[in-house]
């Protein structure tokens, strides 16, 4: 044997020693990682936080986060989240999927999504509505709170993917809410709330579109003008808010659809006057209605402006009202049979024999709140004939 073949033999009886144990080991092999049980560092973070970290095998609204094929969410997605030991509702895509969003589950048998300031884009919203696979085609809520989204709502912002029965998209800058903008809630849609945006172009009409709506928020906005002669037709609509906006008049017939109103909010506008019809609900069917003109600029009432409704508490305080004309508030009195009431304080009101009609008639005075005469200085309640200067026998 020469040398070279004896060197050879020696080195391998070496390295067959280190295998056997005798000596120092060798290090172990490690095992190249495929691309479905990698978990990259991020997300396995993202995971975590966002989702509870201890499975309850027992809940029946929570899951182990192991998708079903129709999910669209692939083995790597379901190795990572058993790995990271994820628990979340069976109505929710995994939680990486709707960054920067959340979906969050009610008692096992409802499911919101909500998305706050970091969501930037419009875009970004709409690929997380139409492109990521949801379990379930219906949600109890969209919520968009705080961000600095300025897009046009509509249609297209959410797709047809998936229906809600409430949209919350409030404290951003949506400006304009586009015709037809809520047509996929069409048989879904209870609540609509747009508070505290840029909105100052609604297409009214196009609420219609809805006729399980309920409740219609647009408080805190830039609206200033209202279409009338019936636009709006919601058979179901019981809450109406368009306060602290920039409206400047109201149109006759505006709230002629909506027969079971019970709250209509339009204070802290601009409306210098209610002129006839503007306030016309033939037919109103609720129990009550509450419309709120207070912090206006009113100081004419019309003729027959409110009428329809059986009963009813008009808040029209802090206005520019000098009287109270007879003409435009009695009928109002009369056709609900003394059930109404009239929130008048903080007017400046100036109290002489045009107000005889109320104070010498007690059914008439009990319809208005106890309302002060600044020129009197005394409130309604103190107040005599001959404070105004004298009243005829019959008020």
């Amino acid at each position: 044997m020469t040398m070279n073949c004896k060197l050879q033999f020696v080195v391998l009886l070496a390295i067959l020693a280190m295998h056997v144990g005798w000596g120092d080991p060798l290090p172990p092999r490690r095992m190249p990682t495929s691309k479905e049980t990698r978990v990259p560092g991020s997300r396995a973070k993202e995971n975590v936080r966002s989702a509870v970290l201890k499975p309850q095998h027992d809940a029946p609204s929570v899951r182990q986060a192991v998708p079903s094929p129709a999910s669209g969410q692939g083995p790597s997605t379901r190795k990572n989240a058993l790995k990271a030991g994820i628990v979340i509702c069976n109505l929710c895509p995994l939680p990486e999927e709707i960054l920067p969003c959340k979906c969050v589950c009610n008692n096992g048998t409802s499911a919101e999504l909500t998305c706050g300031p970091d969501l930037l884009t419009c875009t970004e919203l709409t690929d997380i509505l139409t492109m990521v696979a949801f379990p379930a085609p219906h949600y109890i809520r969209l919520r968009v709170d705080g961000t600095q989204l300025q897009c046009k709502i509509e249609a297209e912002l959410w797709g047809a993917a998936l229906t809600f029965e409430e949209v919350h998209l409030v404290n951003n800058h949506f400006d304009m809410v586009d015709n037809k903008a809520f047509l996929p809630f069409k048989t879904t849609l209870k609540v609509l709330n747009l508070q505290r945006n840029a909105l100052h172009n609604v297409n009214f009409p196009t609420m219609s579109d809805q006729p399980f709506l309920e409740t219609v928020l647009l408080s805190d906005n830039e609206i200033n003008f209202m279409p009338g002669y019936s636009a709006m037709e919601l058979a179901g609509l019981r809450e109406l808010r368009v306060d602290r906006n920039k409206l400047c008049q109201l149109q006759p017939y505006t709230f002629a659809s909506l027969p079971r109103l019970e709250l209509l909010d339009l204070s802290h506008n601009a409306i210098p006057d209610l002129k006839e019809e503007v306030l016309r609900i033939p037919g109103h069917a609720a129990s009550r209605l509450f419309v709120n003109l207070s912090c206006n600029a009113i100081a004419v009432i019309e003729k027959n402006a409110f009428s329809g409704v059986q009963s009813a508490s008009l808040d029209l305080r802090h206005n520019a009202l000098v009287t109270l004309s007879e003409l435009a508030l009695r009928p109002m009195i009369e056709e609900t049979h003394g059930a109404l009431h009239i929130g008048v304080n903080g007017n400046p009101l100036i109290c002489d024999s045009n107000l005889c009609w109320i104070v010498k008639n007690q059914t008439v005075a009990s319809c208005f709140d106890n309302f002060l005469c600044p020129n009197l200085n005394k409130y309604l309640n103190d107040i005599k004939d001959e404070d105004l200067g004298g009243c005829p026998s019959s008020g």
